[in-house]
């Protein structure tokens, strides 16, 4: 049998999840300049930006995950990962330092409801003698995705521009 099962699927979902929380963290970093001239943002400006996110993700981290008990883990995750979606996509229709803060702050909201759950699914799903491997694998999908950050934004800088990055990631 070739299928994958159910749990590597699961592992293999939610680790992209972290790594989307790596990516969106740290690509932000690389662009910064580009962003910067293209809307005019000074450094002092760029600061709370950055910022958001995070912000964004402490929110979503306590309030999302109490939704769990309401509608389950998975539909989290679901409608997190749409919010994630549209608010990431969103960050190319900034104009400024307030609308890109605002994009950046509800981005950090999803992104931050998706990783409660998703690591108590994996947690939940593993076999007690597997759980600290599978949750090692969860967790170095972030450190993956800050890898990659780099990389994308180095090549979207040069073929499209921060706005392409930003839908790319």
């Amino acid at each position: 049998d070739t299928r994958l099962s159910p749990l590597v699927i699961l592992i293999g979902i939610c680790f992209l999840v972290y790594f989307l929380d790596g990516l969106i963290h740290s690509i932000l970093g690389p662009l910064a300049p580009e962003m910067a001239r293209d809307l005019g943002l000074s450094k002092a400006q760029l600061g709370p930006i950055f910022s958001a996110n995070l912000i964004g993700q402490c929110i979503g981290l306590v309030t999302l995950p109490l939704l769990a008990s309401r509608i389950g883990h998975h539909r989290v995750v679901l409608f997190s990962l749409l919010g994630l979606g549209i608010a990431q996509s969103a960050t190319v229709l900034a104009t400024g330092p307030v609308s890109l803060f605002w994009v950046r702050l509800l981005t950090g909201i999803f992104l931050g409801g998706c990783l409660p759950s998703c690591l108590a699914m994996v947690t939940g799903a593993a076999p007690r003698e597997r759980r600290g491997f599978a949750i090692m694998v969860l967790f170095t999908g972030y450190g993956l995705g800050a890898t990659m950050a780099g990389l994308l934004a180095s090549a979207f800088l040069q073929a499209g521009g921060w706005r392409a990055a930003m839908v790319a990631a």
